[in-house]
């Protein structure tokens, strides 16, 4: 029932009423690239009201369309949404995953700051390769970033020993007001939860000491870093399941641009209700065994 009242909202509610208020001046944000976009809007953008009425295709490295309830389609590219929604964040941050833990690997193990291409969507490969102002450090989880606060977020990744501990960006965008946006994806693909497993038991949640892998990165500068780290275990995982506490507290706006389903909620608020279950249940992000 919460889904259709959500799916019924015009601008004036719903993502509308996303860009209004404090989250008009968010400094930080989070981004998981999907079908459509990958970074958030503000301040209140005028078109939603027609853009909700669109109807999309998948984006290619070509672009994507868009067609108006009239017929009318509507072409664009990658990087006209980029350059949008980087003039929409204003002074503001944007990051965006740009992992490579698919194509990196111990019989891989090289990484390059600008090099390596992403494999979290083509808008992160493009944003990353046109647009960030730099990358972390790390050859599984790096993430790319976009205004003033980035450089200082991203330069301390490759420090620890595990994809996204204490010195991750994940880690520390909690010192700024900061919010995730999700297009076209779940919970299930939100790598903030793994900061909290990896808080509370990383031993737990990932491969243990003795398959630490090594790996040669080289930054944009030309500088190499040996970067020792723990990949996560492959668990039967539950992260969508986090999405019902922020939604008994209002603290998650669900809906859809284009026809495409898209999730915003603060960072801290999710890391809240994630590290909570965490220390009533030391596997509380793990699927229950029925």
């Amino acid at each position: 029932m919460q889904n259709t009242r959500l799916d019924r909202r015009s601008s004036s509610g719903g993502m509308g009423r996303l860009f209004e208020g404090p989250a008009a001046w968010l400094v930080t944000f989070v981004v998981v690239p999907a079908l459509i976009a990958a970074v958030l809007l503000l301040p209140p953008v005028s078109l939603l009201d027609r853009l909700q009425t669109f109807t999309y295709t998948r984006i290619g490295v070509n672009g994507g369309a868009l067609t108006d309830p009239d017929g009318t389609i509507v072409n664009f590219t990658a990087e006209g949404i980029i350059e949008t929604l980087l003039d929409h964040a204003a002074s503001g941050n944007v990051f965006m995953p740009t992992m490579t833990w698919r194509t990196v690997s111990p019989a891989n193990p090289e990484w390059d700051e600008i090099r390596t291409p992403s494999h979290t969507g083509v808008l992160s490969e493009i944003f990353r390769a046109r647009y960030a102002v730099a990358r972390s450090i790390h050859p599984t989880h790096s993430v790319a970033g976009w205004g003033p606060n980035a450089p200082v977020l991203l330069a301390r990744h490759h420090v620890d020993d595990t994809p996204v501990s204490g010195n991750s960006p994940y880690a520390l965008m909690r010192d700024f007001p900061t919010y995730v946006l999700m297009i076209g994806v779940g919970l299930e693909s939100c790598t903030a939860i793994h900061l909290a497993e990896e808080t509370f038991n990383a031993d737990l949640y990932c491969r243990p000491p003795e398959e630490t892998e090594v790996y040669r990165c080289r930054d944009r500068h030309g500088n190499e870093h040996l970067v020792k780290t723990r990949r996560h275990r492959r668990l039967d995982r539950d992260f969508p399941h986090f999405a019902l506490p922020l939604q008994a507290k209002n603290a998650i706006e669900q809906g859809a641009v284009c026809g495409c389903p898209y999730r915003i909620f603060s960072l801290a608020a999710l890391l809240r209700e994630v590290f909570a279950a965490l220390i009533e249940d030391p596997r509380a992000t793990l699927r229950r065994s029925e």
